[in-house]
């Protein structure tokens, strides 16, 4: 299976190995797009994909999974983006707080309630579009077919201005799609 630092869940697979041992858990962390982290737990095989490093906690002072929820909320801290390269040297250099191990147990099981919470929504949302998806195709089966462009105003792209005014005069700038990550923040 293929996972990345963005996917909890495998978008594929491959016929290679680039790990050969599985028996630690594994953090994925974006290298050059938005700030993400991932976890993969221990004995399960994986591809990484070539847009994120792989690290493995070698310390019993240290849980990975603690270190996989610690580093998504620093690296933020620390900028990581598609401008600010999350390198392996970056990352090395990274600095965590280090509670006890029963503290980081603590905020790891906090943690996996709300990732409960988070999976058991996010299903209900999925089955709920699942429902939307198939009443839309019963009803685009039941009824004749007309060009939207029949019934609506003619389509059109929203502003279309250069993200800095071009007196350079204003303060005022343009927000993008692409200046709002995955999580909703602003670049």
């Amino acid at each position: 299976p293929v996972y990345s630092a963005n996917v909890k869940e495998p978008f594929g697979y491959i016929n290679k190995e680039l790990l050969k041992d599985f028996s630690m858990p594994s953090i994925l962390w974006g290298i050059d797009g938005d700030w993400m982290t991932n976890y993969i737990a221990a004995e399960i095989p994986f591809y990484p994909t070539d847009h994120c490093g792989v690290i493995r906690v070698v310390s019993t002072k240290v849980l990975p999974y603690y270190v996989a929820l610690i580093l998504g909320i620093v690296g933020e801290r620390y900028a990581f983006s598609r401008h600010n390269r999350a390198s392996t040297e970056r990352i090395k250099s990274v600095s965590i707080p280090l509670p006890p191990v029963d503290i980081q147990q603590q905020i790891v099981s906090e943690c996996e309630k709300v990732d409960a919470e988070y999976g058991a929504t996010s299903k209900v949302i999925a089955d709920a579009r699942k429902s939307i998806s198939e009443i839309a195709d019963a009803e685009y089966k039941k009824h004749n077919l007309i060009p939207l462009g029949n019934v609506s105003t003619p389509p059109q792209y929203g502003a279309n201005e250069s993200a800095v005014n071009g007196d350079r005069k204003s303060d005022y700038r343009y927000i993008r799609i692409t200046d709002i990550t995955d999580n909703g923040d602003l670049n």
